[in-house]
């Protein structure tokens, strides 16, 4: 009896664990999991560029959408960070809210 409860108390607790996460943000868990993904995969292709390795980046991701923020030397830095956003599977659109550093 005892096992049978539990079987029905486990899954009816994930479903609400679950749309939980779902009404509280809007989004389902696997959403999040996905920007994750794409914000992590981003830096490590930041940190793996000699060039932008050394820039401090902050990547927002929000439904496959990217926004870079931060400072950077150049504009082909600005380009080389998009170009390299843009290319993560999963990214829907890029945008640059990057300051170029004036000398």
């Amino acid at each position: 009896m005892r096992k049978a409860i539990y079987a029905l108390l486990i899954p009816l607790f994930a479903v609400c664990l679950l749309s939980a996460c779902s009404s509280t943000t809007g989004r389902t868990a696997g959403e999040l999991v996905d920007d994750t993904t794409i914000a992590n995969t981003i830096r490590t292709k930041i940190v793996e560029d000699k060039e932008l390795s050394l820039m401090k980046i902050n990547t927002d991701v929000f439904n496959g959408n990217v926004t870079l923020l931060g400072n950077v030397p150049n504009r082909q830095a600005e380009e080389r960070l998009i170009s390299l956003a843009r290319g993560v599977k999963g990214v829907n659109s890029v945008t640059s809210k990057l300051t170029v550093q004036q000398k």
